[in-house]
């Protein structure tokens, strides 16, 4: 009797290891008794800028932060830079696919939503208060919602620089200096609009293409922030380099919606801090790269300053151009005009 008692003791402490056991033989991470096991999420983030751009250096302090709050264990952000995984027009098109997660874009965003043929506008800008005004506001508002309408979420806007242009033939110092000059632009229906506006002789190429362009003379110079000379190595294939400030350079932070929406909330909240923390550095993290470029290209690239007036004067007539009008929508330019105080 005493045997069997002990038998019966013995298979039901058995029992009782072995459920143990098996509710902690499973590796993946539990927050709680009712917890579903999480795996790790891996984001892919691209651009198309070079290392050392402020795209991707915003890209890697991103990555930094949403680490370091919720654990690499958990969160795990790739970066790719310089178009690894295919250009800006294609990543776009893979992002509404599912084939990739987020990028890091400017101009070419208008493929996918023209409203934000905006930033194409020549001159709309002239301050860091006027590009707050309208990406922080209402403005910035509407366009958020718009791309989400397309399939797109955008966490912040980046300031990049006021863009410039650079060739190989003679320094610009009006409109009448690009007549005939081939100018690499990028894939922007509205950009093409501005450039043959300027008497140029717009090419439309990916960012990737660029440099060899422009060394083998596919192209005479290409438009771009200043610091584009160093971070992608044009100052070895541009011999001038003219100040126009025709625009400015602002990129967002763009996620395929329905990858976004499969996000957890914690994470959705630490990808937003950390698109907003870079959205205000980025504006320091400009003039640091610009001042070091100048320093850098000085003896090697003639740098002069445009009469800005006379650009202005030639590029004024898009603001009611019907092809801005329709694509941007008078809804959104009247906000915006209204904004800046232009009304």
């Amino acid at each position: 009797m005493k045997f069997r008692k002990m038998v019966c003791m013995l298979l039901i402490c058995s029992l009782v290891i072995g459920s143990l056991a098996g509710c902690g033989g499973n590796d993946t991470q539990q927050s709680g008794p009712d917890s579903q096991p999480t795996e790790k999420i891996v984001i892919q983030l691209n651009s198309s800028q070079g290392e050392g751009s402020v795209a991707v250096q915003g890209a890697y302090k991103m990555k930094e932060y949403v680490e370091n709050k919720l654990g690499s264990d958990r969160v795990e952000i790739q970066v790719f830079p310089d178009a690894q995984l295919g250009s800006d027009v294609n990543i776009l098109e893979g992002m509404k696919l599912g084939t990739h997660d987020a990028l890091i874009v400017g101009s070419p965003l208008t493929n996918v939503d023209t409203k934000f043929f905006l930033f194409d506008l020549p001159y709309l800008f002239n301050t860091r208060e006027d590009v707050e005004k309208v990406t922080k506001g209402k403005v910035g508002e509407m366009l958020n919602a718009s791309l989400e309408e397309k399939g797109y979420v955008n966490l912040g806007y980046w300031f990049t620089g006021w863009r410039q242009i650079t060739n190989n033939v003679r320094p610009i110092y009006t409109p009448e200096d690009l007549e005939g000059l081939k100018i690499r632009i990028s894939t922007s229906p509205s950009r093409q609009a501005l450039f043959e506006q300027l008497g140029a002789a717009p090419a439309a190429l990916a960012a990737s293409e660029t440099f060899s362009a422009l060394q083998q003379g596919v192209v005479d110079g290409q438009e771009n922030p200043i610091y584009v000379l160093v971070t992608s190595a044009y100052q070895d294939v541009q011999k001038y380099a003219s100040i126009t400030n025709h625009l400015v350079l602002v990129y967002e932070v763009v996620f395929a919606k329905d990858k976004w929406d499969s996000y957890p909330e914690d994470v959705q909240q630490a990808l937003r801090e950390a698109a907003l923390l870079v959205q205000d550095e980025s504006w320091a993290m400009t003039e640091e790269l610009e001042a070091e470029v100048y320093a850098e290209i000085e003896g090697k690239v003639e740098v002069n300053e445009a009469e800005i007036e006379a650009f202005k004067a030639v590029t004024e007539e898009l603001y009611t151009d019907p092809y801005f009008v329709e694509n941007i929508g008078e809804e959104l330019l009247d906000e915006l005009m209204t904004t800046l105080g232009r009304k």
